[in-house]
């Protein structure tokens, strides 16, 4: 957030950008003057300093100093020339304070070719402020030359069809700021919609290290990362990776509020937004609030990753994800993820989701592994709770956790708190699977066989479930175990319906003298139905 602004003049300029919504004090100077009659018609809108400029150089050509002219009318001509020449530096300093795309010759009528206006706009290191009602269409990709971003786009629009020009191994995304701005620093967009719908400019099939870099924002290295208020489109009959991709030293703070992002490419991708972060500093953050994340494809919706030694702090309030499966079966690929978590650094990563639904709600697939995806491949931390959260994946799981030969799920941790829980159909028949730590409060929890398995691990782990709703509609047992090692097992104070036959506990075929289960409590649980527990 800007500092607030103190003097008369700071006032005025965040008046302009929206960073201030105080009592505008009464204008004085010239400067404030204008900047006031700026704010009150709108920058972009009724005057412009095209428009000041031309009335200027109108004005000295129409009351030139005349011959024989009186003391008092010469002075008021010199006045005049006084006054026009402080509204020239008004002018100055407001060309070098902000820019439009105006300025570089958009037309913003969502017919005219504005790429090139648009790319040196966001060259310009400069405030952007867009023209409300404009519509930007741009017809290649825009590599800008840049150290910041800062956009206030008014309701303005960023457009492109088919008349897009995409060069394979070129063009790695609509708008590629690490190509040229190696230095970015910030990217701050605000109130600007992005409406992309074109056919044939991505990749219909995968092809390696391409299809991965064709974003509609490909950021790299930014410090900080600032999106508002904006309604992200992108729609084609063949696949791209994410409408923002941001990977790099992003060692500050990844906002994203008050946002719609809908992904409805088809072919072998459709993710919405992928956030790799690679520091070794200083812990990082990562907030996203009242945002919708939509698409119809088979990838992640919402993919975070710590890549570094620091820690990734990520926050998600208020948010929803949903696949609606349109084109989940272009691919016979199961790697389809709703949201997910991919840690490969050795820092520690952890995410609080609240009052969020993770969803898939498309046709029936066995291609969705998962609703909420864990996945660590080497022994890194993640912990993860959830409060009040819609977790649903019924024809697969709701809760995976998913781990490779180098690491192990020895370190993912669940903390669920009154959260309705939904997965299980068909072969991919468990609702939770493979956490290391799982405890579970005040929860409803639909599947089809049992909760969860452990695999074998090399610590001792915690099953926790209490005070919480079990309907499995072929249930194998309340717990299912494989390769029991050391683990701590509470059941208390829930109800389950269902004909449950057992609790379920696989001998250790890796390690046969790993101990029995080190505490198991189960205890004052209602079963509906018959039960030989």
């Amino acid at each position: 957030m800007a500092d607030k602004p103190v003097t008369r003049e700071e006032k005025y300029l965040a008046y302009l950008t929206g960073d201030y919504t105080g009592e505008i004090p009464k204008p004085i100077t010239r400067k404030e003057k204008y900047l006031y009659e700026l704010c009150l018609k709108g920058i972009g809108g009724e005057i412009s300093p095209e428009e000041i400029k031309a009335a200027v150089n109108e004005y000295l050509e129409k009351n030139p100093v005349k011959p024989g002219a009186t003391t008092e009318q010469a002075q008021q001509i010199e006045q005049s020339k006084t006054d026009i020449a402080l509204l020239k530096e008004d002018v100055k300093y407001f060309s070098d304070s902000y820019v439009t795309p105006e300025m570089f010759g958009a037309v913003g009528d969502g017919v005219t070719d504005d790429s090139d206006a648009i790319e040196q706009t966001l060259s310009s290191n400069k405030n952007i402020i867009m023209k409300d009602g404009a519509i930007y269409k741009i017809c290649r990709a825009i590599l800008p030359n840049a150290t910041k971003i800062h956009i206030d786009g008014h309701g303005a629009k960023i457009t492109a069809d088919d008349t897009f020009s995409y060069v394979q191994n070129t063009c790695y995304g609509f708008f590629q700021f690490q190509v040229n701005a190696k230095n970015l620093t910030e990217f701050i967009v605000k109130n600007l919609d992005i409406d992309i719908k074109t056919n044939g400019i991505l990749y219909g099939e995968r092809i390696t290290e391409d299809e991965r870099h064709c974003p509609i924002f490909r950021i790299k290295n930014a410090k900080t990362i600032l999106i508002d208020n904006c309604n992200w489109v992108v729609a084609s009959d063949t696949g791209n990776r994410a409408i923002l991709w941001v990977d790099g030293a992003c060692d500050e703070r990844v906002f994203i509020t008050n946002s719609n992002f809908e992904n409805k490419c088809a072919g072998n991708a459709g993710g919405v937004i992928a956030i790799r972060m690679i520091n070794d500093l200083k812990d990082i953050t990562s907030f996203m609030a009242n945002c919708s994340l939509i698409t119809d494809s088979r990838d992640e919706l919402y993919s975070i990753q710590n890549m570094g030694a620091s820690n990734l702090y990520s926050t998600i309030e208020s948010c929803v994800f949903i696949n609606h499966g349109g084109f989940i079966n272009d691919n016979s690929t199961k790697k389809t993820i709703i949201v997910s978590t991919n840690h490969t650094g050795t820092g520690k990563l952890y995410m609080d989701i609240n009052a969020t639904k993770i969803e898939y709600d498309g046709q029936p697939t066995d291609l969705i592994n998962s609703a909420l995806k864990l996945s660590s491949t080497t022994h890194a931390h993640q912990n993860i709770t959830m409060r009040g959260c819609i977790i649903s994946n019924p024809y697969g799981r709701a809760i995976e956790g998913a781990f490779s030969e180098q690491g192990s799920q020895e370190y993912l941790h669940i903390n669920a708190d009154k959260c309705d829980i939904i997965g299980g159909k068909g072969i991919l028949n468990d609702t939770i699977d493979a956490i290391g730590d799982i405890i579970i409060t005040d929860c409803n929890i639909e599947g089809e066989s049992y909760v969860s398995y452990f695999h074998p691990l090399n610590y001792t782990n915690r099953f926790v479930i209490k005070n919480s709703k079990v309907y499995l509609k072929n249930p194998i047992a309340i717990l299912f175990v494989y390769n029991r090692k050391r683990h701590i097992v509470e059941i208390c104070g829930n109800i389950y319906n269902g004909n449950y036959t057992s609790k379920a506990y696989k001998n250790d075929t890796i390690d046969p003298d790993a101990p029995d289960i080190d505490l198991e409590e189960i205890q004052n649980n209602v079963y509906v139905g018959q039960s030989t527990i």
